[in-house]
């Protein structure tokens, strides 16, 4: 499986994202992952125990991550630790440039089309409650920006804070559009 596109060993991202992590922080436990998961500012991330350790044991069926039973007395845990096979895969996902991640998932930009399903004055109102909620979200990221210090952390901090501002200027064009419309 070395060198393999993470795509042709059939991983999904959430899977990737995971095993990033188990490598990022190894030897580590499938808790740890878990709360790990909550710590990132990507949206589409699952902390679920129904979703982390079903792609714990798939990894570990792909060869990609090993485990070990460590600890003392009742605490027993199980410590993951990244094959060789599954660092290829990180750096395989870290790299691959999917077509269909380019334009993203948006659950605003899928409900935008289903509009008339509102009264006016309830569109306008959605707007203005989202408006709202993004400005606040783009507060809290402008002052994790502030405390990051590591280079990957300011990164995807950077990458929140654009993204929430390109965000807001669309939600405050679609109220100039619905207010001149």
């Amino acid at each position: 499986m070395k060198g393999a596109a993470v795509g042709m060993m059939g991983l999904s991202h959430h899977e990737c994202h995971v095993l990033a992590l188990v490598q990022k922080w190894q030897p580590t436990t499938a808790y740890f992952l878990r709360k790990a998961l909550t710590q990132r500012l990507a949206s589409d991330a699952s902390d679920s125990p129904g979703s982390v350790y079903p792609v714990i044991e798939r990894l570990k069926r792909a060869g990609l991550v090993q485990s070990e039973e460590g600890g003392a007395g009742r605490r027993k845990s199980e410590f993951l630790t990244c094959t060789d096979d599954g660092a290829a895969a990180v750096r395989g996902w870290m790299v691959e440039i999917d077509q269909s991640e380019l334009l993203p998932s948006d659950p605003w930009r899928t409900r935008v089309p289903f509009l008339e399903a509102l009264p006016a004055a309830e569109r306008g109102a959605w707007f203005l409650t989202l408006r709202t909620a993004v400005s606040a979200e783009l507060e809290k990221l402008e002052r994790l920006r502030e405390a990051a210090t590591e280079l990957p952390s300011q990164l995807e901090l950077e990458h929140a804070r654009l993204a929430t501002t390109a965000r807001l200027a669309w939600i405050n064009e679609a109220i100039a559009l619905l207010a001149s419309a």
